[in-house]
């Protein structure tokens, strides 16, 4: 199991790992959608001065 292998590399338990991998993929889809939020504000604010 590849969670096995890393809780035997870190010395960590899987609980923790599995927090901070979520924490992880959160933070991109936020940064993500962030992005994707000001790309569609700065189109619709392109199209308005045409």
């Amino acid at each position: 199991d590849g969670l096995s292998g890393i809780k035997h590399q870190l010395g960590c338990r899987v609980e923790q790992i599995m927090e901070v991998i979520e924490a992880h993929i959160n933070q991109f889809f936020v940064q993500v959608l962030q992005l994707d939020y000001l790309t569609l504000q700065r189109e619709a604010l392109d199209r308005s001065d045409q």
